[in-house]
């Protein structure tokens, strides 16, 4: 799928999120983007982590992603534990709804293995290493709209949300490949293949935003709320 956004629109934007003050603007930017993405019916991806992932701009050692949780979505495709840590650097600037982002402590021995994980082609590739560790919840940042918080790589976290949600991420590489998620022990070598959202799917995100989308076309335009 060619980028949603072109290089200079996604500098552009990735200068308004890792800044952080421009909250309307940017809660302007998302849906302006999901009107572009209209354009694309597989633009959507759903997550396993339990949301929906629209990535708008792949670059060198840059992404950007507009993200919306859904009520009752869930992570039914999740094969792990949902406790992961990525190999970038994330600024996520939330545009509606809350984002309660856990840190989480890692020690070594216990109930859960460290499972290395490489996506590529919509695919993740999950293996099991030879660490054992335990894990606590050490703080929550509870983030509201307009509001942005970030996240170094390597740092293992987990994101909930108490209702529906949408969030602008910035990730900029820091480290290597792969990335990391906590497993069962028992946990074996396994893929995972990301599937494209639906167009009604699409369609409760952009309601999330305030957008209508005719799922008879591609017809979107603003609810005004």
């Amino acid at each position: 799928m060619p980028g949603i956004l072109t290089r200079d629109e996604a500098a552009e934007l990735g200068g308004l999120i890792a800044a952080g003050t421009a909250g309307g603007q940017l809660r302007a930017c998302a849906t302006d983007v999901l009107i572009r993405a209209a354009r694309y019916a597989d633009a959507l991806i759903r997550h396993p982590l339990g949301f929906l992932c629209l990535p708008l701009h792949r670059g060198t050692g840059l992404g950007l992603c507009l993200h919306v949780w859904l009520p009752g979505l869930g992570d039914a495709e999740l094969t792990t534990s949902p406790v992961h840590a990525h190999t970038w650097d994330l600024t996520s600037h939330v545009v509606c709804g809350q984002v309660n982002n856990e840190l989480i402590g890692i020690e070594e021995g216990g109930t859960h293995r460290i499972c290395a994980i490489i996506s590529e082609g919509g695919v993740d590739k999950i293996s099991p290493t030879s660490r054992l560790v335990a894990y606590r919840v050490v703080g929550t940042q509870r983030v509201g709209p307009g509001q942005t918080y970030t996240l170094p790589a390597g740092r293992f976290h987990t994101t909930r949300t108490p209702a529906a949600a949408a969030t602008l991420v910035l990730a900029e590489t820091r480290l290597p490949p792969p990335e990391y998620a906590l497993g069962d022990p028992g946990t074996r070598s396994h893929r995972v293949v990301r599937r494209p959202g639906t167009r009604e799917e699409f369609r409760l995100a952009a309601q999330v935003l305030g957008v209508r989308y005719e799922t008879s076309g591609v017809t979107v335009q603003r609810t005004g709320t």
